[in-house]
């Protein structure tokens, strides 16, 4: 790359210098370099060819750094570089994390010597995917919630945790972000992750635009294609044209989605994972309303939102099971798989029934709701609990935002004893077997003995809730033993 070759060293203004050690991603804008100072990386744009688009894009950066986003996982600049034709700036990243291109490069590498299943495990499963696609959800969600967009949204700007035990995700190249109002700014795109009203012309980067490349990014991650490129269509396509003309009629939304239930004629040619089969229909069908529905104009108001990826995401951690099989076990990690009716395993079809608990959020209350003096309302919030994992119960939603910073009022571990209760924060708990309407009050670990498992309704709820002033009204949790 030019700028590494000829700019082998670069200077802020406030006269520090940085050598160019390596290129660490490129972008529609500019590129990104390590130096040779600890945990600073620096963007430098593409050349610019006069002074006012040059003071346009240094103006850019000063903007971005006076926005409200200090909160956010995103580097912000914190030093700007003095270039003749271009544009930089100096920006601070933490240790042990590394582009989520990379990732995915060495996931898609090892799967060359073991097979796509066990490449998948090792790597973190399903479960830290989801979890990395949560972070990620959020951190957008957040930023359009400010008025803002990110823009050019790809694998290159997305940094995540090294490591596959730890779910930390990064983005970088902030002056990409802009205000949702923009008008006639100049629109930036990565090639496969622009959204198509953007290439036919139609739309500026918004909002819109960071949904469609997140959905990208997210079936790239979990199931390993693209959800254009890897279909029959375009490849047959491609025998037939020239395939610059084919790319471009892609990103233009002109062949259907790879795993569209009502249009197969781009349909998935085998590469990576079954999407459809991989992940619950909820999920599925955030796909299919981004990639079937809203690829054209008509459907732009069909695109999920970023707080419904969160959302669904998040729903979809809950559900999720570790199989306790011989062939889903790594050296690391086993396999995880969304749970389902026969909790049989994606990856090896053996069933895990024996090996898993689900239990169910519940709202009681007093007030008369369709006719009924009192109802116990299901929230729709189910938890599967696996062999040897824990679970944590929390008065908040579990899609917040800033769930993993709240503490949680229960912690329950299924093992082969059977199922641990455990009180968090200082609150006591009330166990009530249903049958015959038994309660216990606990403030420390009660085990439910698997000796005793008659498949009995047990409900768990916080005990001030039961003894408030009024008890008209409060959540609870429901589980069969």
């Amino acid at each position: 790359m030019a700028v590494a070759q000829k700019n082998k060293e670069v200077k802020d203004t406030h006269g520090t210098v940085y050598e160019l050690t390596s290129k660490l991603g490129q972008g529609g804008q500019g590129q990104v370099f390590t130096t040779n100072h600890h945990n600073l990386i620096v963007k430098i744009t593409n050349p610019i060819d006069s002074d006012v688009k040059r003071h346009q894009e240094f103006a850019k950066i000063q903007w971005v750094v006076r926005r409200p986003i200090r909160d956010l996982n995103i580097a912000l600049p914190i030093a700007v570089l003095k270039l003749k034709n271009r544009v930089g700036y100096v920006m601070e990243l933490m240790d042990n994390l590394e582009s989520l291109t990379q990732q995915i490069k060495r996931i898609q590498d090892s799967s060359i010597n073991v097979s796509m299943a066990d490449a998948y495990r090792d790597t973190g499963g399903l479960a830290r995917r989801i979890k990395l696609l949560i972070q990620l959800a959020q951190t957008l969600a957040q930023l359009h919630g400010k008025g803002l967009c990110y823009g050019d949204l790809s694998p290159d700007n997305i940094y995540v945790s090294t490591s596959y035990d730890n779910n930390e995700v990064w983005l970088i190249d902030a002056d990409n972000i802009k205000t949702q109002e923009s008008s006639h700014a100049a629109s930036y795109y990565t090639p496969g992750y622009g959204a198509p009203e953007v290439l036919r012309n139609e739309s500026e980067n918004s909002s819109w635009t960071d949904c469609w490349a997140f959905a990208v990014i997210a079936q790239q991650l979990l199931a390993h294609n693209h959800p254009y490129n890897e279909g029959i269509g375009v490849e047959d396509a491609y025998d037939d044209e020239d395939s610059d003309v084919v790319d471009e009629q892609v990103e233009q939304g002109a062949y259907a989605w790879i795993f569209d239930p009502e249009d197969d004629s781009n349909e998935h040619n085998g590469a990576g994972m079954p999407l459809n089969e991989l992940i619950n229909d909820d999920l599925f069908e955030l796909f299919k309303r981004c990639f079937a529905d809203s690829r054209l104009r008509s459907g732009l108001y069909l695109r999920p939102s970023m707080n419904e990826w969160h959302h669904e995401l998040n729903k979809t951690l809950q559900i999720l099971m570790y199989c306790q099989h011989q062939p889903c076990q790594g050296e690391h990690f086993q396999s995880s798989f969304v749970a389902n009716n026969d909790r049989q395993c994606f990856f090896c079809g053996e069933s895990n029934e024996p090996y898993s608990l689900s239990i169910s959020q519940f709202f009681y209350t007093t007030e008369q709701i369709d006719d009924t003096s009192s109802q116990d309302i299901d929230c729709h919030n189910t938890s599967i609990i696996s062999l040897n994992y824990d679970k944590y119960l929390y008065t908040e939603p579990y899609s917040r935002f800033d769930l993993t910073k709240l503490s949680p009022w229960c912690e329950l571990k299924l093992t082969d004893d059977g199922l641990h209760i455990t009180p968090k924060n200082n609150e006591t708990i009330t166990i009530i077997r249903l049958k015959d309407n038994k309660t216990v009050d606990i403030k420390k670990t009660r085990l439910l003995k698997i000796a005793i498992k008659r498949n009995d309704f047990y409900t768990l709820k916080i005990s001030s809730s039961s003894s408030s002033t009024d008890n008209t009204s409060y959540f609870f949790w429901r589980f069969i033993w």
